[in-house]
């Protein structure tokens, strides 16, 4: 939806802030951000996505109170201006929300950041699955494939302690000095660049051997939920430019 020209894109210098899985064990580098900080009082508690400009998925539990209590930082220090964006509005749906944001994030050069493709059909069960996330000095930190674990399995490790449906994706927790804590809440499952789901539960605040739990969006309620609230915002926007002429 939202794109720039894929010349530009591998024109500019490739920096060490995201990968995206090649094949054979390999990953390449590639040069845009598709996450955030969500601040509150400007302290950073929670990572989003960027979804579309003016819209950052995240995790529910990361925003409930009023929108006005939020911002969001865009960018990243020494890669990209660093932004600061007023949260104004909260959508919200069980385990995810939506959060709308002004002013909009710049998703053209010179900016680095960009919307990120959501997963829309059914994926084969060998997908290789990564974790965007930000790591020490605001950095994005580099992060290898994940393993996927058997629904059952996740569903017994929780048993007592969160509802695992088919709406979930588990996932085994990182090596220790990479491993997800708890302001990595919001972070993007991705599978090359496409999100394939929001990090709602990090497994290293019950135990190493409970995996990290991710909402799923692709085929299912959630793309659609998603994808209606940026149309309609959308298509309000271009109603009130049009009667500002």
């Amino acid at each position: 939806m939202f794109t720039e020209n894929s010349s530009n894109l591998h024109s500019r210098q490739k920096r060490m802030i995201g990968h995206a899985f090649l094949g054979h064990g390999e990953w390449m580098i590639t040069d845009v951000i598709h996450i955030v900080k969500l601040q509150h009082a400007y302290a950073k508690i929670c990572t989003g996505v960027i979804v579309s400009p003016k819209h950052i998925l995240t995790a529910s539990t990361c925003n409930m109170q009023p929108a006005h209590w939020y911002t969001v930082e865009s960018g990243a220090p020494h890669i990209s201006a660093m932004k600061t964006h007023q949260v104004y509005d909260i959508l919200h749906k069980i385990h995810l929300s939506l959060l709308l944001i002004e002013p909009p994030i710049s998703v053209t050069s010179p900016s680095l950041s960009r919307p990120i493709a959501l997963a829309k059909d059914p994926l084969s069960a060998d997908i290789h699955a990564s974790i965007i996330a930000w790591g020490p000095n605001s950095q994005v930190r580099p992060i290898t494939g994940v393993t996927i674990f058997n629904l059952l399995t996740c569903i017994d490790r929780y048993e007592h302690h969160f509802s695992i449906t088919p709406f979930n994706i588990c996932t085994a927790q990182l090596p220790e000095n990479n491993r997800c804590t708890s302001e990595d809440v919001g972070s993007a499952l991705v599978v090359g660049d496409t999100l394939l789901g929001i990090l709602v539960q990090t497994g290293s605040v019950l135990s190493v051997d409970h995996p990290d739990v991710f909402v799923r969006i692709n085929s299912n309620e959630y793309y659609t939920w998603i994808m209606k609230n940026i149309q309609a915002d959308l298509h309000k926007n271009a109603q009130s430019h049009n009667h500002g002429r």
